[in-house]
């Protein structure tokens, strides 16, 4: 068992079949030379989160890093401060859930390092904001459900791998369903993976979706929402079609001017989609109001404001109050 009094003097490694336990409430810190692996499994318990930060704010240290472990749900904890957050490696039966990562390098880093491509390491009810990078997966697939990937410096959530086969999609799969993208510089980047998309809200990022993947990929995609952005919603620069079917953007003008596909390099492949002619929300979905602005995530869209800022355009002046959100120049 760790309690906030645990000190590591040096690297420690937890062997197949054994569990650390921590109370809910605690904060462990590491320093910033030390590896903490585990084949075996982490347990917080009872009611509340586990704080994992660097020992000397400002340094940081290694994270955590799950390899070959134990089937297990790591839940209720917090990583701050890391290289590399929390790192999966050749552990499919590792799932996260209703966990925060803030201020990492990478928060999360999936990967297979042993050949096997079909894991699928299932992340959900998690909070990943203020990192460079959010998710990276390599050489294997990540299935995302209802998280919140917001203002993370570089990507949200990046898909990477080999090639196969002439440069074929070498069997790498990932999901993501019901998340909600806000404020990224590139919410999702896939340079590798077959790729289903579903439901999932994309706002005031600099770009929505990025793709470069290789032939023979398949992208599915149903019912996501495309806010405001900086500079694309989507970009192709494969030459694969991606078909986007039923989405919603603010306009059939917008969407157009804000995907970059074949219609503007014949290099690339095109996007299709079909338009919606209103976001498509859950019931839950349509009334939050991540911000606190007062305005619920309907609102936000019909307005073109950012739903997890409560003063979008930092003119002092809250959204609710603000009849031009995004411009500083009015209120």
């Amino acid at each position: 068992r760790w309690d906030s009094t645990t000190e590591f003097s040096e690297s420690t490694f937890i062997a197949s079949g054994s569990t650390i336990s921590i109370d809910a409430g605690t904060t462990i810190k590491i320093p910033k030379e030390i590896d903490i692996v585990f084949s075996g499994s982490l347990e917080v318990v009872g009611e509340g989160i586990v704080t994992f930060e660097p020992l000397v704010e400002g340094e940081k240290w290694n994270g955590l890093h799950f390899r070959n472990a134990d089937q297990q749900v790591l839940q209720n904890i917090k990583v701050r401060g890391a290289s590399t957050g929390l790192k999966i490696e050749n552990s499919g039966d590792v799932e996260v859930t209703q966990s925060e990562f803030t201020d990492n390098d990478t928060a999360i880093y999936v990967v297979s390092s042993d050949g096997i491509r079909n894991r699928q390491n299932k992340i959900t009810n998690t909070t990943i904001s203020d990192n460079q990078t959010g998710i990276n997966v390599t050489s294997t697939g990540v299935i995302v459900e209802n998280s919140k990937l917001w203002t993370n410096t570089n990507i949200g959530i990046a898909l990477n791998g080999s090639t196969c086969g002439g440069g074929g999609q070498c069997g790498y799969f990932s999901e993501l369903t019901a998340n909600k993208f806000f404020g990224n510089v590139s919410a999702v980047v896939n340079t590798a993976q077959n790729l289903t998309l579903k439901q999932n809200n994309f706002s005031c990022n600099n770009y929505s979706l990025r793709f470069g993947v290789p032939m023979n990929t398949n992208i599915e995609s149903e019912a996501n929402n495309f806010g405001v952005t900086s500079t694309l919603h989507v970009e192709n620069s494969s030459g694969i079609t991606i078909n986007l079917a039923s989405s919603w953007f603010k306009s059939n003008d917008e969407a157009n001017a804000l995907i970059f596909d074949a219609y503007d390099d014949p290099l690339r492949g095109p996007i299709n989609f079909n338009l919606m002619s209103s976001p498509f929300l859950s019931d839950s979905d349509a009334s939050s109001d991540d911000d606190s602005d007062g305005h619920s995530l309907l609102e936000e869209y019909v307005n073109e404001s950012c739903p997890h800022l409560s003063d979008s355009d930092s003119d002092g002046m809250s959204d609710f109050d603000d009849t031009y959100p995004l411009d500083k120049r009015y209120k």
